[in-house]
Order: C-alpha cells, then sequence, then structure tokens
C-alpha cells in the first residue's frame, strides 16, 4: 500500500513538473527576478526576450559572465544565492517547487489528520509550516514572485483536493478500516 502510495505521487509530480516546464511556462514566459535585479544592477540594456531566446547553456553562460564581470555590484549576495540564479535559467511562473510542497503538505496533514496516532493527529499543521516555508524561501532567494509562489501553492492545494476527492486515489493515502 505504501508502495503505491508513493508511486502515485511521483507520477502525479513529475507529470506536472513536466507539464508545467515545458507547457505552462513557456506558454506565460514570465522572466525570473533574479534575471531582471541582474539585468537592473549590471546597467547592461538587454531584453529579457533575448536572454531567453538563447539556448539554456549559453543563458547560463551569459549570466555567469554578467556576474563575474561585476562582481561589485552583487558582493552582498551570497555566492550560493548567485548560483542559483544561474542554475535556474527556466520561466518563472509558477513556482513549481511550491506546487510540489503543498501538494505533498496537503497529502501528509490529511493523513496525519486521519491517522490513529493521536501525536500524528496533532501534528498535522507541520506539513503546512514546511511548505510555506518552501515558499518563502523561493521568494527570498530571488527565484520567484510572491504571486508565482502563491499559484504554484494553489494549483498544488487544488490537485490534492482533486486527488483526495476520488475514493480510489483517497484509499492510497488513508489506512484501511478494519472490518469489525
Amino acid at each position: 500500500m505504501f508502495l503505491k502510495s508513493v508511486a502515485a505521487l511521483c507520477i502525479l509530480l513529475a507529470s506536472f513538473a513536466l507539464f508545467n516546464e515545458y507547457v505552462t511556462k513557456n506558454i506565460l514566459k514570465l522572466p525570473r527576478p533574479s534575471y531582471t535585479f541582474v539585468a537592473e544592477q549590471s546597467g547592461i540594456n538587454f531584453k529579457m526576450n533575448a536572454l531567453y531566446d538563447l539556448n539554456e547553456q549559453d543563458r547560463k553562460q551569459l549570466l555567469r559572465c554578467i556576474i563575474d564581470s561585476q562582481s561589485e555590484k552583487f558582493s552582498n549576495i551570497d555566492s550560493k544565492v548567485l548560483n542559483h540564479w544561474v542554475a535556474e535559467s527556466g520561466y518563472s511562473f509558477p513556482s513549481g517547487h511550491s506546487f510540489n510542497a503543498f501538494l505533498l503538505s496537503f497529502i501528509m496533514a490529511f493523513s496525519m489528520h486521519h491517522s490513529k496516532n493521536k501525536t500524528a493527529r496533532l501534528l498535522y499543521v507541520l506539513p503546512f509550516i514546511w511548505a510555506f516555508m518552501v515558499g518563502i524561501s523561493r521568494v527570498a532567494i530571488g527565484a520567484h514572485t510572491p504571486l508565482d509562489v502563491s499559484f504554484g501553492a494553489a494549483m498544488g492545494l487544488f490537485t490534492a483536493v482533486i486527488f483526495l476527492y476520488f475514493d480510489n486515489t483517497k484509499k492510497l493515502i488513508l489506512p484501511a478500516k478494519s472490518k469489525i
């Protein structure tokens, strides 16, 4: 039963991730806030469309070159954050991290809330705190805007509600009731 649950969630997450990355983001084409920040700080006047017209490797290389050549303008930003900006080379909207975090947190909280374990029932809010922190971190490092994160979170919650609405998928999460 546990393996079925994990497999179903993995398929759901992978399906959304692929759809989000290759369909949704490419239709909406909203640039990452980190890219806008790099352009503003560097003083280089380039159109975001032109940046995204580059292939992924060239886009990463250009961003790395801009950041490295003007390191004094980015000296107050941790190198790990700068590296993340370069690595996250796709469009911004919606946040896939927030989608996944809120989808998983809702399913985990639902399972905990319906658990026979009293401690688990009391702690069912913890997954939501974790998901909220994931969303906050995505905004804090400049990978997403609050709208990106909010929309991703809403989509994750909506998908979780749909997932748990049907008895067949709900059975994957909840333990079977004993027939006494």
